[in-house]
């Protein structure tokens, strides 16, 4: 009897071992079939990529453009540096005792550096300023309009 009930103990235990071990393969079954299906996913995502490199030069040129900060032959990178009293030795930092120009004065000094600017280019006059609504109906090359 005492044999009976080990050989019976024995067969639970080992028929409970079985099912935990088969229960923890299965998960792991699983698991590794979502691991496969996103690799695969992956993979047709990585392919259309490499189709679209080898086939779309448009796409090149955009992300050569954005990743790589290249320009064609015949363009021009602006570069805008706010407007403020830098010091020479550390650059970014105000000097002692000087408060950044204010983001409104630093953007109308901008503004009116770059009409300046394209002036000089055109070889002409635009009359624009950023300073306050006015009208201006006769600008003038000795005073600015809106300035008297």
């Amino acid at each position: 009897m005492i044999a009976l009930g080990c050989l019976a103990g024995w067969m639970v235990i080992a028929l409970g071992a079985q099912y935990v071990r088969t229960y923890t393969l299965a998960r792991e079954a699983a698991r590794l079939e979502r691991h496969r299906h996103e690799l695969r996913v992956e993979n047709a995502t990585i392919r259309a990529e490499i189709t679209r490199l080898q086939t779309d030069d448009r796409y090149i040129e955009r992300l050569a453009r954005e990743q790589l900060g290249m320009l064609r032959s015949d363009e021009m990178e602006l570069v805008i540096v706010p407007s403020a009293a830098r010091d020479p030795g550390s650059p970014g930092k105000p000097r002692a005792g000087d408060d950044p120009a204010p983001l409104g004065r630093a953007i109308r000094d901008w503004a009116d550096r770059l009409r300046g600017l394209v002036d000089r280019w055109l070889g002409r006059i635009v009359p624009i300023s950023f300073s306050a609504p006015y009208h201006c109906s006769t600008p003038r090359l000795d005073r600015p309009c809106g300035r008297h």
